[in-house]
């Protein structure tokens, strides 16, 4: 609830402020936020780890929603934390499905996984693009491997992205088309349950 990103109602959260004054798609946010619980509970029980909702503002992404793993070893995010966006899964979902001001993105070196040439990036992103899910490993921080899968509204228009992020050892790149299907099958359902949101609305 830091920064106004997100304030209590409640037993709720709904998006702050600060979120409804930057989107443009408020309203889809705020009922993604009021959707989102059920359906990343039950990608966390499934793949074992943790689950993030993040949306892009600016240059950064920002994590508006999350569910830890109940593991001892886990990646531990928080609400309103802020990301890059060129470097792992999450970023580059929400890059690979809306590359407005793309150009200005930097391709700042975080690990040795990072990648900084911008032709790599743009391919990775295409690649992204085509197959509806991202996999990263170990591109932002050492030891943290995730896959990701895009979000969207009513109208089509990219809103969010779900991520799964855990330790490498238990999210190997071997593995990435198995967690890669199981985010995707979850942001699909988020999806389909905001455009239903919007057409039961009076």
């Amino acid at each position: 609830m830091a920064h106004g990103l997100v304030q209590r109602d409640g037993e709720n959260f709904k998006l702050g402020l600060r979120i409804l004054g930057w989107s443009e798609s408020a309203k889809a946010a705020s009922s993604l936020l009021a959707i989102a619980g059920p359906v990343i509970e039950r990608l966390k029980d499934k793949s074992g780890e943790t689950i993030t909702v993040g949306v892009r503002i600016g240059s950064k992404r920002t994590v508006i929603a999350d569910c830890q793993s109940d593991k001892s070893l886990i990646y531990r995010p928080h609400i309103g934390q802020v990301l890059p966006l060129h470097a792992g899964s999450g970023g580059k979902t929400l890059l690979a499905f809306d590359r407005a001001d793309l150009e200005v993105v930097e391709l700042v070196k975080l690990t040795a996984a990072t990648i900084t040439d911008r032709k790599a990036f743009i391919a990775e992103l295409d690649r992204i693009r085509e197959r509806g899910w991202a996999f990263a490993v170990q591109e932002r921080e050492e030891g943290l491997n995730s896959a990701s899968a895009p979000v969207f509204d009513a109208r089509g228009d990219l809103l969010a992205v779900v991520t799964i992020g855990g330790p490498s050892f238990r999210m190997p790149k071997q593995k990435a088309q198995v967690f890669g299907a199981m985010v995707r099958e979850s942001a699909d359902e988020l999806s389909e349950l905001l455009g239903r949101s919007r057409a039961a609305a009076p």
